[in-house]
């Protein structure tokens, strides 16, 4: 029993228990960065990708959010002989939404996003639109002789490697935070 004039007994600090609860936080940090990086990565997989959309002449179609890290969504046209540029000189597309208007000028790289088969008919791409937004709209109007519509499919048409990688780096960094636990190394606090 403590006297109101006794001291408290003093507690050593030692090595041992500074470098314990650093191994137990850095732990616990790793641990939660893993955790958040599966979330992230999982989120991100299960969004849904925007569904073929065809696109005619001045009608604005709507086809939904690109998923996060996500190259978005490109604009083809089918069975072209002629080349992507010229294509695209052929249509006047653009994106808007939020009140504001932006113009769809960039052209595809044939060899990054290649052909598409959609119906049983080639697709060129022509125009990359990029990721869109909720609210976003595309509205293309032909300006040439040509198609008379055009398709708008996903950029990349593979599994999202983005949000792989994160799913697998936090997998990772969750091992890792077991591994730098100091009980899981069996090592217990002193004092």
């Amino acid at each position: 029993m403590r006297r109101p004039g006794d001291q408290r007994p003093r507690v050593v600090r030692t090595d041992v228990n500074r470098s314990y609860r650093l191994s137990a936080a850095s732990s616990w940090l790793l641990l939660l960065l893993g955790l958040a990086l599966m979330g992230c990565g999982t989120h991100a997989w299960t969004m849904d990708r925007p569904q073929p959309t065809e696109v005619r002449s001045g009608i604005a179609v709507s086809p939904g959010p690109s998923p996060w890290f996500d190259p978005g969504v490109t604009l083809f046209v089918p069975e072209a002989d002629a080349r992507p540029e010229d294509l695209a000189a052929q249509w006047d597309c653009r994106v808007t939404g939020d009140g504001e208007s932006a113009s769809v000028t960039k052209t595809p790289s044939l060899y990054q996003v290649g052909t598409r088969v959609v119906a049983e008919r080639a697709m060129t791409p022509i125009l990359e639109v990029g990721p869109l937004k909720a609210d976003e709209q595309v509205i293309c109007d032909r300006v040439a002789n040509g198609t008379s519509y055009l398709v708008l499919l996903p950029t990349d048409p593979g599994y999202p490697k983005v949000p792989a990688s994160l799913i697998v780096g936090g997998i990772a960094l969750t091992a890792i935070a077991v591994v730098v636990h100091p009980r899981s190394r069996g090592v217990i606090r002193f004092g």
